[in-house]
């Protein structure tokens, strides 16, 4: 409260231009020291109820004390500094050992669990804030290997992560590319070994777990590869599910020619009308596709 006068008298002596009275310098150290002193006290005090934040407040306030009345020399204000910042330096070690304890046993709980991107990204923020806080010297090797040992699993489901991912952006050949990637690492990877179960056929897995968008890509996909069952089948089953029949209209007659322009040469006698019913089956929703396969089929393979 004095020093706070002081710098309020300090304050008018300017404004009003005023003459300073005597030893008022004198007394002004005599409140700036102690109060200095005091302000590292309750640095302390907030370092045991772990206060870092009210801690390094009032270590700043003090230094700048003391950078204001010329008191960095004090060993009194030397000793308790030194103190204050050693304390604040530890409890801030002690604070990432226990958080980096703390991930590393959220991320076994996890792995218990079969949660591994969630095991994965709890080791990997324990070792983050000990790399942030190096000069802890803290080692970071259990969570390390921990990290390492479900390496294999968290790589793989975050490719079929992609993969959805993928499905949402409307970037299909990339979905169909990392489901294959991901089939590929599961099976050099041994993935099964953690317990998951992946079927590797991209064709039930685009019937099953695709989105209509990337059933409907996956149609021209099949198509321009030439499997022509497999495309007629992503749009039968687009159509199943009441997909307007207007949005397939060029993508059916394009397969239709191409089945069509296939059956000529193996069926040179048949009529075109009656090998086209066992793909259409008489559905009118594939008349596009019966029109295609009309004109391929008159053209020849």
């Amino acid at each position: 409260a004095a020093l706070s006068s002081y710098q309020m008298a300090d304050s008018l002596l300017v404004a009003q231009e005023l003459t300073e009275g005597k030893d008022v310098r004198k007394n002004i150290l005599l409140a700036a020291r102690p109060r200095s002193i005091e302000l590292l006290y309750e640095g302390e005090g907030h370092v045991k109820n772990n206060d870092l934040k009210a801690a390094r407040s009032c270590y700043r306030r003090s230094n700048d004390l003391q950078l204001k009345y010329g008191l960095q020399t004090d060993p009194d204000i030397v000793k308790h500094t030194t103190s204050l910042r050693k304390s604040i330096f530890t409890q801030e070690c002690i604070n990432v050992q226990q958080y980096a304890d703390s991930c590393y046993n959220k991320g076994q709980f996890f792995e218990i669990d079969g949660k591994y991107l969630e095991a994965n990204s709890a080791y990997a923020s324990g070792i983050s804030i000990i790399a942030t806080n190096n000069e802890c010297a803290i080692s970071k090797d259990s969570l390390e290997s921990a990290l390492l040992q479900i390496r294999n699993a968290v790589t793989y489901l975050e490719l079929m992560q992609q993969v959805r991912k993928d499905q949402d952006n409307g970037s299909y050949q990339n979905a169909i590319d990392n489901f294959m990637n991901a089939s590929t690492y599961f099976q050099e990877m041994n993935v099964q070994r953690y317990g998951f179960n992946h079927d590797p056929d991209v064709y039930r897995f685009i019937r099953e777990k695709g989105s209509l968008g990337l059933i409907n890509y996956s149609g021209d996909w099949y198509r321009e590869k030439g499997e022509l069952d497999n495309s007629l089948s992503m749009y039968k089953l687009l159509l199943d599910r009441n997909y307007d029949a207007r949005f397939l209209s060029g993508s059916l007659y394009k397969l239709g020619q191409k089945v069509g322009q296939k059956d000529k040469p193996l069926n040179p006698g048949s009529r075109w009308k009656d090998l086209v019913k066992q793909y259409t089956g008489g559905d009118k929703k594939l008349n596009r596709f019966k029109k295609g396969y009309k004109k391929g089929y008159k053209k020849g393979g």
